[in-house]
């Protein structure tokens, strides 16, 4: 027996899913142009405008990121956030002691 979670998504037909998936790629790509900066340097190097994106075959256009072109410099408050939170809520199988945090 399949387990369907969420009818309306999973069930939905092709064209809609598609046209779900290019709603959610425009509030992403909106998103990181406002407030990313190495991101708006890069559109804006590839003459990439967030809102000309109407149709997933946009995609193409994206200008392609390596791990090469990350600027040193990133702003590391959201990955010491989710260290502190790992840190604070262990997953299952994990032992808590005074000194630290140690899998099973």
């Amino acid at each position: 027996m399949t387990m369907v979670w969420e009818p309306e998504k999973e069930c939905m037909q092709r064209e809609e899913l598609r046209q779900l998936q290019l709603e959610q790629l425009q509030a992403v790509l909106a998103r990181v142009y406002m407030h990313v900066p190495f991101y708006r340097k890069q559109f804006d190097a590839c003459k990439v405008d967030p809102d000309d994106f109407c149709s997933l075959d946009d995609l193409r256009r994206l200008p392609f990121t390596s791990k090469a072109d990350l600027p040193g410099e990133l702003p590391l408050r959201p990955v010491r956030r989710a260290v502190a939170r790992r840190r604070a809520h262990p997953r299952l199988g994990v032992h808590v002691h005074r000194g630290g945090v140690h899998a099973q």
